[in-house]
């Protein structure tokens, strides 16, 4: 997972530094289905109960770039915890929700 800033900003930089073919944009931390859910429950305040149904599992449980070749090879390293970028995106989704809801008049 990597914010949208910093895919960004790791683009612009492998594009204009990098002569290599092939780099991985990442954080380098690897973050469970279950910390995400717990990172935006903390952020939206959301006050209920995740509920996981074990039975479902679907896909990988973990998920990891490898990305030292992009620190060695052009300095690049994501800025964005993940804990930011979840929160600026609630925040950020909540006052798209506030201007629908305030232009219908609701």
């Amino acid at each position: 997972f990597l914010y949208v800033d910093d895919t960004v900003d790791g683009m612009i930089t492998a594009a204009q530094k990098s002569d290599v073919d092939v780099l991985n944009l990442g954080t380098g931390e690897a973050y469970s289905i279950q910390r995400i859910a717990e990172i935006i429950q903390a952020a939206s305040g959301f006050t209920g109960t995740i509920q996981y149904n074990p039975t479902r599992f679907v896909g990988v449980q973990k998920r990891l770039l490898e990305v030292s070749r992009v620190r060695e090879a052009i300095g690049w390293v994501a800025e964005t915890s993940m804990e930011q970028g979840i929160g600026d995106t609630v925040k950020w989704y909540q006052s798209q929700l506030a201007d629908v809801e305030s232009s219908k008049g609701l």
